[in-house]
């Protein structure tokens, strides 16, 4: 990525039409919206106290101005070349996503994988869910326009929605449907406004599906007294009903008889039952998790019921049949889980996203106008969680996983609203031109804001670059159509 740009910037230098280039960009008000939100980094050096920090933030930010300059300074204004870009686009993500898949399913290589973020192999799992999401909006806007290649692109709309539903990443999924859900409200109110009627009860259908999967199962309430003693084979159960701890509402710590556990996990498997599994949590926790999960008794009897895939589940980490459940399903049942254990947020992304939210409001709240400083994000989390007395471990005390909130703590409610004023302006700039492409793109990162950082990773904050610079001039009319 840093290659690309620096190959950019020098075409640019090199050119050397430094006055055309001051005028298009003096003219371009995304662009002035976007130099005015940007600068507010380097206005908080001015209250900063971790210089290099701040120097890491401003380095990694580089790219979401660097990108639209060049962008603005020499843009591209034939539709076939973007054309040609989003579908060399799409070639690489089908490439990329193949390979991934082929090595995740072992058909080639020999990785071993630890859990499903292992999928992907060229960046960060969740911002490559993105690019993915991106790709299927493009393919599906290509299979309504393109009547030649129709059938193509929308195999391979159909093929990004697969790898994001097996993918389980929660914001892939988000971003997928907002991507999908643009392009067909678009086209639906062209062809017939009615239309867009079913699309609203179809996105209803799937919340509501998305709620339903989500509301934990209802819980199973006993006392000690009306628990038996004893196993089948005479040895007493350790009940712990004081613990509220549910899998799909069955209480976790009741009907234990770690002896027979032991003895009956000793014949199918070498992994230490007392040690960890390859996820590196407690083999012994999954186990009888993992039992709860299948309404079993967590004693010899039980454990007959458990089959070899069972087994080899637990050695792996999967502390929940429900887990096993194809795709997005799985992870869905993990976030159920996360609800209705909400005790101890370690190792759960919703509940610890939950804490660096909290964590987030809460400093905004001190220094709501102009924030912390571009740099002292870290030192303020960090003494936030330590007067806090947090329950997160030290590992997993992190920031604000919301692009709108990682703003506001960084530049206060000035940075936020600037920030909200530069997307409102193109987002106006692109309707009032009809290009449904640009529309799209925004939404899908506007709901990645949402429970991702997305602009403080190279690699997302490249991306978010590329994609919007792209349509940060207008295509005259007379080059070719409004359709790609």
């Amino acid at each position: 990525m840093s290659l690309a740009m620096i190959l950019m910037l020098l075409n640019i230098i090199l050119e050397a039409d430094f006055k055309n280039y001051w005028l298009k960009l003096k003219n371009n008000k995304p662009f002035l919206a976007l130099v005015a939100f940007y600068s507010l980094y380097f206005i908080g050096l001015s209250y900063t106290q971790d210089f290099k920090l701040a120097g890491e933030l401003i380095k990694t930010s580089i790219p979401l101005l660097l990108v639209p300059t060049m962008l603005c300074c020499k843009p591209i204004e034939d539709r076939q070349i973007i054309k040609k870009i989003l579908w060399f686009f799409i070639a690489s993500l089908l490439v990329t996503s193949l390979l991934n898949f082929a090595l995740y399913q072992h058909w080639v290589g020999n990785v071993i994988y630890d859990d499903i973020r292992g999928l992907s192999h060229f960046g960060s799992h969740v911002r490559y869910g993105i690019l993915v999401s991106l790709a299927s909006g493009f393919s599906l806007y290509f299979s309504i326009i393109n009547k030649k290649y129709r059938f193509v692109f929308l195999f391979l709309t159909l093929w990004f929605a697969f790898y994001t539903f097996y993918s389980q990443i929660i914001s892939g999924f988000i971003t997928l449907i907002s991507a999908i859900i643009t392009i067909l409200f678009y086209y639906l109110y062209q062809w017939k406004r009615w239309t867009v009627l079913i699309l609203a009860l179809f996105v209803v259908l799937l919340i509501s599906a998305g709620i339903y999967l989500l509301i934990p199962a209802s819980v199973q309430f006993v006392t000690l007294e009306e628990l038996p003693k004893n196993t089948a084979l005479g040895n007493p159960y350790k009940h712990d009903v004081d613990l509220e701890a549910y899998e799909d509402g069955v209480p976790i710590f009741t009907f234990i008889s770690e002896i027979e556990l032991e003895i009956e996990w000793e014949k199918v498997s070498n992994m230490d039952l007392h040690g960890k599994d390859k996820d590196g949590e407690s083999l012994m926790m999954t186990l009888i998790r993992y039992m709860a999960s299948k309404k079993l008794t967590k004693d010899s009897e039980g454990f007959k019921h458990l089959t070899k895939d069972d087994i080899q589940n637990i050695e792996k980490g999967i502390a929940s049949i429900k887990y096993t459940r194809p795709g997005i399903l799985g992870r869905i049942a993990s976030i159920s889980y996360q609800i209705q254990n909400d005790y101890n947020p370690n190792g759960h992304s919703l509940l610890q996203r939950l804490h660096y939210w909290k964590a987030s409001v809460n400093i905004i709240k001190k220094h709501p106008v102009i924030g912390v400083g571009t740099g002292d994000a870290n030192i303020t989390f960090d003494n936030y969680y330590q007067t806090e007395n947090s329950p997160l471990n030290p590992e997993l005390r992190k920031r604000s996983h919301n692009q709108f909130l990682a703003i506001c703590v960084n530049l206060g409610i000035i940075g936020f609203l600037v920030f909200i004023y530069f997307l409102t302006v193109y987002f106006k700039f692109n309707i009032g031109r009809n290009e449904l492409l640009a529309t799209m793109t925004l939404l899908v990162f506007l709901a990645s804001f949402l429970i991702e950082d997305t602009l403080e990773t190279q690699m997302g904050v490249c991306s978010f670059a590329l994609f919007i610079g792209l349509f940060f001039n207008e295509i005259k009319p007379s080059i070719v159509s409004r359709n790609l």
